[in-house]
């Protein structure tokens, strides 16, 4: 979450200045994928999409970490993105329109820093691995830096998605479309 309270938060202020002093330079957007996993307040919702159409017209793809449960986050409701949730329970009646892809919210071991192995679960961790989806998909297509990328990149993971059934038990790492 960015807020401004610094102890326990990113501060807004200072991620919205870095996103627009990124895109202020076209020349310096020479990557393929954003992974946004944080929350934002509302007043963040316009400038953070302005930036993200921004970076859309150069042909990056922008996925980002939009809730767990059907309790969504700010970030939800950005446009020509991914957005990804996470559902804890064992089933759900139903998913929450908002959600482009979801996967039942199973820890994700990964290696640390210090060659250590850690578990992380959440909508952060399936965007990271969304976001990892994505670029290798990416890196075996022949498709220049346009606009309509991020909707391929949607295309792509809901044709390789399992469609969502009310009350059935998600399994364990697969995505979920509505």
């Amino acid at each position: 979450v960015c807020s401004s309270d610094l102890s326990k938060y990113v501060n807004c202020d200072l991620l919205l200045a870095t996103f627009q002093k990124i895109v202020a330079n076209p020349n310096s957007i020479d990557f393929d994928i954003i992974n946004l996993s944080l929350d934002i307040l509302p007043e963040y919702v316009k400038p953070v999409q302005d930036c993200i159409n921004t970076v859309l017209s150069k042909g990056v793809i922008t996925v980002v970490a939009a809730g767990s449960n059907n309790i969504l986050n700010q970030t939800a409701s950005l446009k020509n993105v991914i957005r990804i949730g996470v559902i804890t329970l064992p089933s759900v009646s139903a998913l929450s329109p908002e959600y482009d892809i979801v996967f039942h919210d199973e820890d994700i071991r990964s290696l640390t820093v210090n060659n250590g192995y850690d578990s992380w679960g959440s909508d952060s961790a399936y965007t990271a691995l969304t976001s990892g989806i994505v670029a290798t998909w990416l890196s075996g297509q022949n498709i220049s830096k346009n606009p309509n990328r991020t909707s391929l990149a949607l295309r792509y993971m809901k044709n390789n998605a399992t469609q969502f059934i009310s009350g059935n038990s998600l399994e364990k790492f697969k995505p979920y479309k509505l």
